[in-house]
Order: structure tokens, then C-alpha cells, then sequence
């Protein structure tokens, strides 16, 4: 009798604990950040203030951005009937093996992208398609192969595009998406619901299916810093000091303004991208093209994370030339770590930028904080990239590499000119013509004398004839071109 009871309190037991089961609150960590081989899409928002994030996951240097393009369908379905699209060319410059583009509608937007610039793509709230084309133009023939691609919808999910995108104004404004790596077989890379955080735009709060919230940020360890322009870009460094990526040269000043000196006032700016403090003890400024001087950092010299230092000719005693230079920052066995592109003639108090992956000259000078290049009136996005600035217009900034050929020459001008030439030659030279005239008659009458003595024929009337025409001539030429 004692036996069925203790069998039916463990019973109960055992169904209390599958009731109680499904209400118990378990912590689990969302999937973290993951993307496919390539440059992928890595993190979306397609509602409010909509952005575009990708990743260099290819294992390589992406030398040229703007080789590839983005194209985006006001449909899940972009080959469905009535179906609208935009593309967008990505800026030009090189993205470093794990570093990330930001496309975004706020053009101060950077999170430590290494290359920003504006989104201008259209991406539908309520539903689109969006593929990032590779174009590449060989032997007469343009090839466009598709890297990656992504679709998503305000209903429930279908294969691997972002399901459930919300409705309402207020979800729409904080509502974003990042890519993850779905473990369960097949192995596969899906989209995780997230909310930009109210406070840190550049930080993304993931609630997990289960219950526990973690962030996301949007700024990778080791990249370029943020920037108060659109479209800043900064080429990454190697990377060094025990793993960190190398400081990158941001700005030099190399001709000062009065009251400003050349002795005291020059700098360089070094911007340090990781989450960490570099130590540059041992690291070297050399500055000059053939003719170079070099600083050394003393031990101990600390470059704070993600910020910016001018260090001032006052304390390095570095000469940066008016008429042309380069300026390079050395790792302690001397290998290039970061370089500015050579300037030419500096102008009186402008800095030489990095901005656009390109260099300008600037009248905003910005010692130890982000560059600022202004932007003129009429200086369109595609009016730069034509000019490889992408994106962002300058006023005041002229790109290391614009550059203006002359015109040529009408062939007209050239005859002209050059008719002009032989007339003055010709007249600057009559007495010497004349002379030579004058002798090769002599020379023409003596020969032509001692042929016909030599064949039993005369000669007299062919050779009085050219002595008569050549008299003429000396005669014209003497009086066309007397003084």
C-alpha cells in the first residue's frame, strides 16, 4: 500500500515541475556578429533613420570600394511586375580586412566605420530587396556578379529575410537588424531583431528570444575615427603594438599663418583607433621627401584610446617643407606604419586632411580632434566622385587629385606661329643668303665652263640664264629684307 503513494507523489512531482517548466526564465546570450565570406551586409535599418552597414570579411584588402554597387527593389520580389529600383556606387577607397562601410541618412553618422558616406539607395519600409553587385569591365565586357544580398517584410518570415519589421512611427525610428551565424544545421546566416539604443546611436540592444538583453555595438575594435564631416575616410594602418592596429596620421600643418611659426606651431596628428592605449615609445615621425628628419617618441610616450594628439614641431623639432613633402610614422623596426599622401606647394595656414580617402588642403585647422573639411555651394556628391572625392563637397579644399590639362593648341595657331618663325629667320639671315647665293653662282658658272670644255659643247646660255636669275633673286632678297 505503501508503494503506489510514493510512486504517485513523485508522479506529481514530475508533472508540477513540466508545468512549472515553460514559465522558468532562462538567461541566454543572443547570437553575436557573424557574416559570410566577402564584403557582406552586416547590419540594417530600413525604418527612420535608415542605415547600411558591411563588413570586409574576404581575408584581403578591398583595394577599390567603388567597384561595387547596391541596388534595392520596393519588393521582396524584385523581378515581380511594377517593381521600382535605385543603385548607389560605394565611395572609392580600400576597406582593411575586417573593417566596415557605413552608408547611412545621417550624414555625421561614422560609429567607427572606416569609410562612411550617405545612403542613398531607397530601402521601402514596408517591404524590399537589397543586393550588393560586384562590376568589373574586361575586354569589352562589363561583368556583374552578385556578393550578397538581403530582403525583408512587415510579415512573418519566408527563407532568411528580416520578418516582422513593426508598423508603428515610434518602433519604426529604433528598430534596426544585424546578421548572425545560425549553428543548426545546415549551417546558415540569419538576421536578429534589435533597437538602437535611445542614448548611443551606434549601439544596438538585442533582446534574445529568451529574455536576456545584451549590445551590440557598431564600432569595431581598430578602425578610423568619427568625423564631423559626411563621407570621412581614413586608410587603416598595419597592425602592431601586440595586436592593436596601428595610430594613423589624420592632419599636418607644414606652413603656419602669422603670429604662427614654422619652429613652434607645425604639427602632426595621430589618431589611435583601438579601444586601447597604444604605446608609440620607440616610434618614429620622419617628415621630407629626399632630405628627411625624424622624432622619435621617448619611452613611455602613450597615445589614449580612440583619440586624436597633435604633436607641435615646438616639441618635435621636425621641419615640414613649404615646397613639397610626405610625412610618415615608422614602427620601432622602421616599417611604414601610416603615411600621408605628398602635398606639393603648402599653403599658408591650411592643414593637409585626410577626408574622403583623399587629401586636402583646408582652411579648418583641427589639432587633436576629428577633421572638418567644409563644403562649398554647387559641389554636388556626384560631381566629387567624378573627381574620386566621393561624396562629401569642399569649399575652400582642393583633392590631391584634381587636376586641370591644358587646352590644346588650334592647328591654326600653330601654322601661324610657326610661318612667323621662318620669316624672322629669313630676315635675321639675308646677308648670310646672299653670300651663299652669290657663291653658288660662281661655283654653277665655273662648272658649267669646265663641262662644256671637256664635252665639245657650250654651255654659256644655260649658264648665263642662271646667272641672271640668281642675280634677280639676290637683287629681291636684298631689297625685301634691308633694314
Amino acid at each position: 500500500m505503501r508503494r503506489p503513494r510514493f510512486i504517485s507523489w513523485v508522479g506529481l512531482i514530475y508533472l508540477t515541475f513540466i508545468a512549472l517548466a515553460p514559465f522558468k526564465v532562462f538567461s541566454v546570450s543572443p547570437p553575436p556578429l557573424a557574416v559570410p565570406a566577402g564584403l557582406s551586409l552586416a547590419k540594417l535599418k530600413v525604418t527612420g533613420s535608415e542605415f547600411i552597414m558591411l563588413v570586409n570579411n574576404s581575408g584581403s584588402l578591398i583595394s577599390d570600394l567603388s567597384n561595387y554597387w547596391l541596388y534595392g527593389f520596393n519588393n521582396v520580389n524584385p523581378v515581380a511586375s511594377g517593381v521600382s529600383s535605385s543603385t548607389q556606387q560605394l565611395p572609392a577607397g580600400n576597406l582593411a580586412v575586417g573593417q566596415s562601410l557605413l552608408l547611412s541618412a545621417d550624414g555625421g553618422l561614422t560609429c567607427g566605420a572606416a569609410v562612411t558616406d550617405d545612403l542613398s539607395v531607397s530601402l521601402t519600409d514596408s517591404g524590399g530587396f537589397l543586393q550588393l553587385v560586384h562590376v568589373s569591365f574586361s575586354g569589352g565586357v562589363l561583368t556583374q556578379d552578385a556578393v550578397d544580398s538581403v530582403s525583408w517584410t512587415t510579415g512573418s518570415n519566408t527563407a532568411e529575410m528580416i520578418s516582422a519589421v513593426p508598423t508603428s512611427t515610434a518602433a519604426k525610428e529604433t528598430y534596426a537588424a544585424y546578421r548572425y551565424q545560425n549553428s543548426t544545421p545546415p549551417p546558415s546566416f540569419k538576421w536578429q531583431a534589435a533597437t538602437v539604443d535611445s542614448s548611443d546611436p551606434c549601439q544596438l540592444n538585442v533582446t534574445s528570444t529568451v529574455v536576456d538583453t545584451s549590445a551590440i555595438s557598431l564600432m569595431p575594435a581598430g578602425t578610423e575615427p568619427g568625423a564631423t564631416i559626411k563621407s570621412l575616410q581614413i586608410s587603416g594602418g598595419v597592425a602592431s603594438n601586440n595586436g592593436l592596429s596601428a595610430p594613423l596620421i589624420t592632419e599636418v600643418l607644414p606652413n603656419p599663418a602669422s603670429p604662427q611659426t614654422d619652429a613652434e606651431d607645425e604639427f602632426i596628428e595621430l589618431y589611435n583607433p583601438n579601444a586601447q592605449e597604444f604605446d608609440l615609445s620607440g616610434h618614429i615621425l620622419e617628415a621630407g621627401l629626399t632630405s628627411k628628419h625624424r622624432f622619435t617618441f621617448p619611452a613611455g610616450t602613450k597615445l589614449p584610446a580612440k583619440s586624436f594628439k597633435a604633436f607641435f614641431s615646438e616639441d618635435t623639432n621636425l621641419t615640414l617643407t613649404n615646397s613639397g613633402g610626405l610625412v610618415s610614422l615608422l614602427g620601432a623596426g622602421e616599417e611604414i606604419l601610416s603615411q600621408t599622401q605628398a602635398y606639393g606647394k603648402a599653403k599658408e595656414g591650411q592643414s593637409w586632411a585626410l577626408a574622403l580617402g583623399k587629401w586636402y588642403w583646408t582652411n579648418n585647422l583641427t589639432p587633436a580632434s576629428a577633421n572638418i573639411v567644409d563644403q562649398g555651394a554647387g559641389a554636388s556628391a556626384t560631381n566629387f566622385r567624378e573627381g574620386s572625392a566621393q561624396g562629401a563637397s569642399t569649399t575652400g579644399a582642393t583633392p590631391a587629385s584634381a587636376s586641370s590639362q591644358p587646352a590644346p593648341l588650334h592647328p591654326g595657331t600653330l601654322a601661324a606661329v610657326g610661318s612667323a618663325a621662318l620669316l624672322y629667320g629669313a630676315y635675321e639671315y639675308r646677308h648670310d643668303m646672299a653670300n651663299h647665293l652669290h657663291r653658288f653662282r660662281r661655283y654653277r658658272a665655273a662648272r658649267a665652263a669646265a663641262g662644256a670644255g671637256a664635252k665639245g659643247w657650250t654651255g654659256g646660255g644655260i649658264g648665263l640664264g642662271l646667272g641672271r636669275w640668281q642675280d634677280h633673286l639676290r637683287s629681291w632678297l636684298s631689297e625685301r629684307f634691308k633694314k
